[in-house]
């Protein structure tokens, strides 16, 4: 800890999740700029870009706050701000259109970058809370519930390195990319390859081929439909989010909350959906790995483990284990990546959860009245030239297993 030159509650909550209660640094209740001098007004620059460089939630927070409480908040976030960039000289920057080219984020492409500024602006908003507990008597634990989202990482998860484009996607997706596309006869040839495997993938998002459709994707998942399930026309199927809350741990490994298959239901136009895989997102879920929460990280959903589920790291995958049993694993890969991405869309990741079969059909039997269907959406963004704006081309199908042969 006697490398640790600048404190802060943040890094007081780090380091009591890891070495235990009482092993705090301390000090941070005096790390900030002091009283807001009466006369104080924001500069410009912040003004202009505050939601450049960090997500537009963290000035909601602050101004919400001084809405509620009277105190400000807001304005003592943009006097720290000012001091820090004084004292560490940080340069003045905006977009990094150098990266992007001008025109493509006119016509709707937007990176996610981490300037320098962006750790500026998060120090200043830790800064601020502790200010709001010196000067204004704000309590820790409330200071600590809006410094939980400047963690950049999570442990479990962040040692989960992506793998290699898997040889087993083939042209799949490029075979998928023409508005023509045979895609029921795409998603047949999927379930016929998934079906003799012992761990069938049941959820796979992937970007498309580069040089096809530089931004675009595929998913495929499995779900169990009522007879009488249709798709909706406005909005398509999708795995819900399943929140793990790890404030006392800061780490993804671990038991699952429970969740009834009732709060995983979709509705169709008629009929609902059971999605056989949930998108885990840890609560704090570590920013400097967004990318893949953006495509959801996922898993096994609980009414497939009616004894429980526990995350577990093994290599370069997640895995989902129920007393010693691997249920799933999960699986990260990268396609010509870069921090680009349309917006409504995400950047060039891939994912795939494989689920053992006996789990898949143990699960059939549990939701009575429903049958296995597999669910594909083709996602690309394009434009008819080059200055043009970028528009979503969007196909979706479903099919019920038993039509596949």
């Amino acid at each position: 800890m006697s490398r640790i030159k600048q404190p802060s509650i943040l890094c007081d909550i780090i380091l009591e999740r890891i070495y235990g209660p009482g092993k705090q640094l301390g000090g941070w209740d005096e790390a900030y700029s002091g009283s807001l001098p009466w006369d104080f007004e924001p500069d410009a620059y912040f003004e202009e870009v505050k939601t450049a460089h960090l997500p537009p939630i963290f000035t909601t927070k602050l101004q919400n706050l001084s809405r509620r409480t009277g105190l400000p908040f807001y304005e003592q976030w943009a006097y720290e701000w000012e001091r820090l960039r004084e004292r560490l000289g940080t340069r003045y920057t905006k977009y990094p259109y150098y990266f992007d080219g001008f025109g493509e984020v006119r016509s709707g492409v937007v990176g996610q970058y981490l300037q320098r500024q962006a750790e500026v602006f998060r120090s200043a908003f830790i800064r601020t809370l502790a200010a709001a507990i010196a000067e204004w008597g704000m309590p820790v634990r409330n200071a600590e519930q809006e410094v939980f989202e400047h963690i950049p990482a999570v442990a479990g998860l962040f040692d989960v390195d992506p793998i290699a484009r898997p040889d087993w996607l083939g042209e799949f997706p490029a075979l998928s990319v023409s508005k023509e596309a045979d895609l029921e006869r795409l998603l047949k040839d999927f379930v016929v390859l998934t079906r003799g495997q012992e761990e069938r993938c049941v959820s796979l998002t992937s970007p498309l081929p580069f040089e096809e459709a530089r931004y675009g994707d595929i998913y495929i998942g499995a779900f169990f439909v009522s007879d009488d399930f249709e798709l909706r026309e406005d909005v398509g199927l999708y795995e819900p989010m399943d929140l793990l809350v790890v404030e006392e741990r800061l780490d993804i490994r671990g038991p699952l909350p429970k969740s009834p298959l009732s709060d995983d239901l979709q509705d169709g136009a008629p009929g609902s959906a059971a999605p056989i895989c949930v998108g885990l997102f840890p609560v704090p879920h570590g920013y400097w790995q967004a990318d893949w929460f953006g495509i959801t990280i996922p898993i096994v959903a609980d009414f497939c483990a009616p004894s429980g589920r526990s995350v577990q790291i093994s290599g370069d995958t997640l895995e989902v284990v129920s007393n010693d049993k691997r249920l799933s694993r999960t699986y990260f890969w990268h396609d010509h990546w870069s921090p680009r991405y349309p917006r409504g869309g995400t950047t060039r990741c891939g994912a795939a959860a494989e689920v053992n079969k006996d789990v898949v059909d143990e699960a059939a039997k549990l939701v009575e009245g429903r049958k296995l269907a597999w669910y594909m959406r083709v996602r690309v963004w394009e434009r008819e030239s080059s200055y043009g704006d970028f528009a979503l081309r969007e196909r979706r199908i479903l099919l019920r297993d038993d039509e596949v042969r």
